[in-house]
């Protein structure tokens, strides 16, 4: 008796925990979104959730926009993240293509690939390490496939990008 209180207490308790951990992270969300917006830019998560009860966390999207407050526009298909609940700081990415990027200029280019994975480690105040991985990573100038010109293509694109040690 005494082990299924023991039970149920710790299951209260890491319901309690990830629901907050979940409102944060939403209110996280909106609080970076109304940043972007009071400084003249936009940054839209369609449809966003927050998921992955009980051992992970993360947000999903079913679309991203984001337009900066100097001009142009990127956006992009479904995006998904997840971190261990026990380890919020490393997080893992997908999105899905094709990215549509509009320069302040007007010209438009697409950015399509396979698959866009990044992972991200972070903790309260800095963002420690960053890689981000393209398979079949496909650049063109312009929007429809009639009027396409491939500016770049290739099997696999990487970046990674580390804080030094200061």
């Amino acid at each position: 008796s005494i082990l299924i209180v023991a039970i149920a207490a710790i299951g209260a308790c890491l319901y309690t925990a990830w629901n907050l951990g979940a409102d944060e992270i939403d209110r996280q969300a909106y609080k970076a979104i109304a940043g972007i917006a009071s400084q003249g830019g936009r940054l839209d998560c369609r449809d966003r959730t927050v998921a992955g009860f009980p051992f992970r966390i993360g947000v999903s999207c079913s679309a991203v926009e984001f337009a900066p407050p100097g001009g142009g526009a990127v956006s992009a298909s479904s995006f998904r993240s997840a971190a261990q609940f026990y380890d919020p700081g490393k997080v893992v990415g997908e999105l899905d293509g094709p990215a549509l990027i509009q320069l302040p200029d007007g010209r438009r280019f697409e950015l399509n690939w396979e698959v866009l994975r990044s992972s991200l480690r972070a903790n309260l105040d800095s963002i420690n390490a960053l890689s981000v991985e393209l398979r079949q990573p496909v650049l063109s100038e312009g929007r429809d496939t009639a009027g396409e010109q491939v500016l770049a293509r290739s099997d696999e694109a990487q970046f990674h990008a580390r804080r030094s040690p200061q």
